[in-house]
């Protein structure tokens, strides 16, 4: 079933990005299928979560299906799967320093090619708010990008499946640990926005013409 699979998805992620520093014990991942968002519990201890401790909602009414508590950080998950069709799973990352740079509320301009390509042109820093238009200022933030820092707690990262969601968690990762060591040496050579456009256009084209050969394999 479907709703097997997915779930089975978030806790084999949770595991991995526990091991490699992407998220805390009590960290918060999604993904959705169709019109139902599947998400992490409450107060849960990631490293021994289990398939009937995932938590579904109805996407379009925001309602639980399954009568459990999601985790707080829900509600900017389903602002993001309403907003972006292009979203299919989403990870709160809290990798030092993306956590550090998520408590300075700066924008984080690309270094490296592979954060003007993978996440886009900056990122920026959204409200610690889950009001609506705090949540509106969140899908305001990341329009254009993949990842988002959220203040003072981490960054989503964002993508069309969940190995792409944690290829962004590590770039994202990357580049706030590139900007916080430039930063000690004076300021490294930031991509210009045209320079840093261009190459996110080349790498989406990229992408999509890719996924549409995937899909068209037999």
């Amino acid at each position: 079933m479907i709703n097997v699979k997915a779930k089975s998805l978030i806790c084999s992620t949770a595991l991995i990005l526990l091991k490699e520093g992407f998220i805390a014990k009590d960290g918060c991942l999604s993904i959705r299928e169709g019109m139902t968002l599947y998400i992490t519990p409450e107060a849960a201890d990631l490293s021994s979560l289990k398939i009937e401790n995932i938590v579904e909602i109805n996407i379009e009414s925001g309602k639980t299906k399954n009568g459990k508590k999601a985790n707080k950080g829900m509600p900017r998950h389903l602002s993001l799967y309403r907003n972006r069709e292009d979203i299919n799973a989403v990870i709160n990352c809290t990798s030092p320093s993306v956590l550090c740079l998520s408590k300075a509320g700066e924008v984080i301009r690309p270094l490296l090619d592979d954060m003007a390509q993978i996440v886009g042109t900056s990122l920026r820093t959204a409200p610690d708010s889950l009001n609506t238009a705090g949540l509106m200022k969140v899908v305001k933030a990341i329009k254009g990008r993949n990842s988002v820092l959220i203040y003072g707690r981490g960054a989503l990262c964002c993508s069309g499946s969940m190995d792409d969601a944690h290829a962004i968690c590590q770039v994202s990762e990357k580049a706030c640990k590139s900007w916080i060591e430039s930063a000690f040496l004076g300021g490294g050579h930031k991509i210009n926005f045209v320079e840093s456009a261009l190459m996110r256009f080349v790498y989406l084209k990229k992408y999509s013409k890719q996924a549409v050969n995937n899909t068209l394999k037999p």
